[in-house]
């Protein structure tokens, strides 16, 4: 709908963008479009999808042949419609990816993965509980499980990898106030993952939490509790931690105990009341 309180008619063209890039033959015009009302000016066909797609179209506006704005555009994904999830359920098809269609509310965990390389992407939506102690916002013990772009809170552990290697816990922010809870759990050889970009909260316990597991890589996130620790690696080696911050208000900001042989570069801890980085029984460590 273009909006004009003076002009009853504009011009118009229109240019697609296919993940990023112009697609300079789907550009295309259309003249004396009314203003005010429902217009359709640019379609897709179907021979133009495919499966995880995301396709701009910027519309560019001209007043009595004169240029006026380009601050008309819409983006969208494209995805089968089998693989758009609009409840919780299991995942249970290898090698695919799943998009969240809304936002979700839980009373158990929301997510379980049943199957290797599975990506679930959020879109952006929420994954909300009950505040139930033994549920989770996602929960995988699976290879190559990829969680993107999802805001979960209200479970005991907002992510847990309980297991998981080679997985991928992506601009993503998981929250709870349970009193065992973990915002980002990584526990029981949860090896080879990355946590990038990404927000683990707990209101007494951890924010992130990475237990038994090795050679795991936190980028660009921030672990926050308010009388736990914010970030804490407890019998984890290989650890690498960078451009990262952990936070407490009485606990450790970060705790590193009975873990060797991490490198911490660019990491902030700080705490109200306690230590913000705290390195207990760890040895070979790099700083």
């Amino acid at each position: 709908t273009l909006l004009d309180d003076i002009h009853p008619f504009l011009n118009v063209t229109y240019e697609w963008y296919r993940n990023g890039t112009n697609q300079t033959s789907l550009a295309g015009s259309a003249n004396n479009v009314p203003t005010g009302v429902v217009a359709n000016i640019a379609n897709l066909s179907s021979g133009n999808l495919s499966v995880n797609d995301s396709w701009l179209c910027r519309v560019n506006i001209f007043l009595d042949g004169a240029y006026s704005s380009s601050d008309n555009s819409t983006t969208a994904w494209v995805s089968s419609s089998s693989n758009v999830a609009t409840q919780c359920l299991d995942l249970t098809d290898a090698n695919q990816v799943y998009y969240l269609g809304q936002n979700l509310s839980s009373n158990t965990t929301c997510f379980t993965f049943l199957e290797e390389n599975i990506t679930l992407d959020c879109n952006g939506y929420s994954i909300t509980g009950n505040n139930s102690s033994g549920t989770y916002g996602i929960l995988s013990d699976k290879f190559n499980t990829t969680v993107r772009n999802c805001n979960i809170s209200n479970f005991q552990h907002g992510v847990y990898f309980r297991g998981a290697d080679n997985g991928t816990i992506q601009n993503t922010n998981a929250s709870t106030t349970q009193s065992s809870g973990y915002g980002i759990y990584l526990q029981g050889g949860a090896n080879y993952n990355t946590i990038a970009n990404s927000t683990g909260t707990s209101t007494s316990s951890f924010g992130i939490f990475l237990s038994s597991s090795y050679n795991n890589t936190i980028t660009g996130s921030a672990g926050i509790s308010s009388s736990g620790y914010g970030l804490y690696v407890y019998s984890s080696s290989n650890t690498t931690i960078i451009n990262s911050r952990g936070t407490s208000t009485s606990g450790f900001g970060i705790l590193l105990q009975s873990s060797s042989n991490n490198t911490i570069a660019n990491l902030t801890g700080t705490s109200t009341s306690n230590v913000g980085i705290y390195l207990d029984s760890s040895s070979n460590n790099n700083i």
